[in-house]
Formats: C-alpha cells, sequence, structure tokens
C-alpha cells in the first residue's frame, strides 16, 4: 500500500492506478457534474486532477512542490494556489469515485456457515487536525468477510457519534460492533432495512427487560453465566428515553460469558481507574459485568447457537487492523490543514488510494502483509 502511495503520481503506476476507476464511473463527466472541474484551465482532464490530488494527498507532496512537479511532467500548468483552489472544489467528486469503488465490490460471497449472508464489521476511527489537539474528523466504516477489505465508508466531524446507521444496509447481512454501537435506535434500524446485529454491551448501555415479565435481575444472569459457563436469554430492549414510551420493545438474545480471571481482574482495575479519573464510583452490577463479556443479537438460536455467536464476535478485531493500516501506511493519522473542504479532498484522496490498494493487493493471491 504504501509503495502504491508514493508511485501513485508516475507514469506507470498512474495506469494501473486509472483503469479500473475509468472503468467505474466517466471522470470527466463526474468531475463536471460535481464541480470539480468546470473550467480546465490549466488542467486538461479529469484524470490530471485526480493525479494532482494523489500527489498532494497519498503522495504526501506540498501544494507548491504538487504544482511543480506537474508542470515539469506536463500534468497540468497551475500555481500552488490555483491548485489550492481546485483541490478545495474537488471533495464531493473524490467522495463520488470513492462510492463507486465501494458499489462496484458489492456482491461478495457471505461465510461458510451463515445461509451465505454477508458479515460486516463496523467501526469508526478518528483523524487529527494539524495545530488543533481534537480530533476533527470520523471515518466510519464496515469491513467486509469473507472479502477481507472495506466495504462501505463514510466521512463525518468528528463530533458526530459512532452509529449503526453511519453506513447503509445490505439486506441480510450480519453487522458486527462493539459497546460503543450499542443504542436502541441503530438497533431498529438493522432491523427495519433487512439486516442483523451482534453487538456487545456494557451494564448500561441498553434498558433491557424481561420478554414476559418486569425489568431484567442482571446481577442474576450474570450469576448463571458464573455457574453455568455461558447464559443464553431472551430479553427485549426499550427505548430508555422519556418521549418514546411508543417505541415497540425490540426482541433480542443476551448471551453473556464470563471472561478469564485475570482478563476480568484487569477489566474491573480498568473501571475503577476510569471511575477515579472521571471522579464517579461504579455501581456493583457494572462491577460484576465488568468481568464478562455480553452481546446481544437479532439472530435467532435455529441461525446460530451461542458458541457460533460468540465465535462471531471475535472477527470483531480484524476492522481494527484494517483502520490501523489505513492510518500508519499511508500516514493518515493528521489531517494537514484545518480548512474543511482541503481537509476532505485529502481524506478522500488517501482512502481512495488504499481501497485501490485493497483491490490490486487481491490480485496478488495469498502474499505476506
Amino acid at each position: 500500500m504504501l509503495m502504491m502511495a508514493r508511485d501513485a503520481f508516475t507514469e506507470d503506476g498512474w495506469r494501473e492506478v486509472l483503469a479500473p476507476l475509468a472503468g467505474l464511473v466517466d471522470l470527466d463527466e463526474t468531475a463536471r457534474t460535481t464541480g470539480a472541474l468546470v473550467r480546465r484551465r490549466g488542467v486538461p482532464n479529469a484524470g490530471a486532477l485526480l493525479r494532482l490530488a494523489f500527489a498532494w494527498g497519498a503522495g504526501g507532496l506540498s501544494l507548491r512542490r504538487a504544482a511543480a512537479w506537474a508542470d515539469m511532467s506536463n500534468v497540468a500548468d497551475l500555481c500552488d494556489s490555483a491548485l489550492l483552489r481546485r483541490l478545495r472544489k474537488a471533495g464531493d467528486w473524490l467522495e463520488a469515485l470513492l462510492q463507486a469503488v465501494l458499489d462496484g465490490r458489492a456482491g461478495a460471497a457471505g461465510a461458510p456457515g451463515m445461509q451465505g449472508r454477508l458479515i460486516r464489521l463496523v467501526d469508526g476511527s478518528t483523524f487529527g487536525v494539524v495545530g488543533s489537539d481534537r480530533p476533527g474528523w470520523r471515518l466510519h466504516a464496515g469491513f467486509d468477510l469473507p472479502a477481507g477489505r472495506m466495504g462501505r465508508m463514510a466521512l463525518t466531524s468528528a463530533a458526530e457519534g459512532e452509529g449503526l446507521d453511519r453506513i447503509p444496509v445490505t439486506a441480510g447481512e450480519l453487522r458486527i460492533a462493539d459497546r460503543g454501537f450499542a443504542r436502541p435506535d441503530g438497533l431498529r434500524f438493522m432491523l427495519d432495512h433487512g439486516g442483523d446485529f451482534l453487538i456487545r454491551m456494557g451494564a448500561r448501555s441498553l434498558k433491557l427487560e424481561e420478554r414476559d415479565g418486569p425489568g431484567l435481575d442482571l446481577m442474576e444472569a450474570l450469576a448463571v453465566a458464573e455457574r453455568e459457563g455461558v447464559h443464553d436469554r431472551d430479553v427485549v430492549v426499550l427505548h430508555g428515553r422519556k418521549g418514546r414510551k411508543t417505541w415497540p420493545p425490540l426482541p433480542v438474545r443476551l448471551i453473556i460469558v464470563p471472561l478469564p480471571p485475570e482478563a476480568a481482574r484487569a477489566a474491573r482495575q480498568r473501571l475503577q481507574r476510569a471511575g477515579q479519573r472521571e471522579r464517579y464510583t461504579p455501581s456493583p452490577v457494572a462491577v460484576a459485568a465488568a468481568g464478562h463479556v455480553m452481546l446481544v443479537t437479532s439472530l435467532g438460536r435455529q441461525v446460530a447457537d451461542a458458541d457460533t455467536v460468540l465465535a462471531l464476535y471475535r472477527l470483531r478485531w480484524q476492522v481494527e487492523l484494517a483502520f490501523k493500516r489505513i492510518k500508519s501506511l499511508l500516514g493518515m493519522r493528521t489531517v494537514p490543514t484545518k480548512d474543511p473542504d482541503l481537509a476532505r479532498t485529502w481524506l478522500c484522496a488517501n482512502l481512495l488510494v488504499a481501497l485501490l490498494a485493497e483491490d490490486f493487493g487481491a490480485d496478488l493471491g495469498d502474499s505476506p502483509p
């Protein structure tokens, strides 16, 4: 991936980059309709504009060096300030190309043992901004199995939190996520759009009740899991907010499994330290729950028993590795500009290179990372 990023603006590497994109969309037409290239002063075509975006973004050139390189290579004839104006208008276009590549990946077969359904591991990751101690952007993404590559992406400001509704649902998919995604509206969103979910939850993530009775006694459920090794229970999710009393309860399965003693002890210590840092005292239920993995899923037992559900959740680490590959190999930890339009262009250019690198890597077969 890093080699491709460096070579994306060279002559030989450029032909390889342009071919798959040109097969998906009309580059000149999309550049015109999105406003990226209406007047061609100094930039002969959309391919040249894309090459400039890659040179500045994934290629790591400054605006001045990118403009100088373009002039020496007969790619474009413009100064650095003109390039700046061009790139500020290219965000919508690059995002459209990004989505075109993702759309072209649709239709991958599902994993064996899950009736051919798509398994999508979702997570979010933030990007810092130069000169600021706070993240400015968040990437929401879904990593698809068994294809082993990104299937959906969405860029927002860092102020917009993670959620199951950030990326569209493919009918029949199983979406797997960590506890930050355990929100009632997101669970309902998945079912309303033809998908299923498998989400880890914390002691206070969701308001649960028995399917045929009052509120769930979580301490009792944890005790059952301790005795039996794994506890699979039918419950319902309530919305939990005032004014949402008409929100229909959502039937789910709650699956609890104790962590190994050392891992449970470490998890409880982290909870206690967090309480000291944020000046609150964890409840007895939260302390007890910290030593367990608690999952909620819409999958029926005829589709996946408790052991299968736990095995599926263990796949989630792969999306974290995918984020690390993108951010470290392409040097995407910090956006080099505070200008929101220019920052969006920089992010989309890098992400587009990352997707193309994944596709090229898939053609190489089973080679080491």
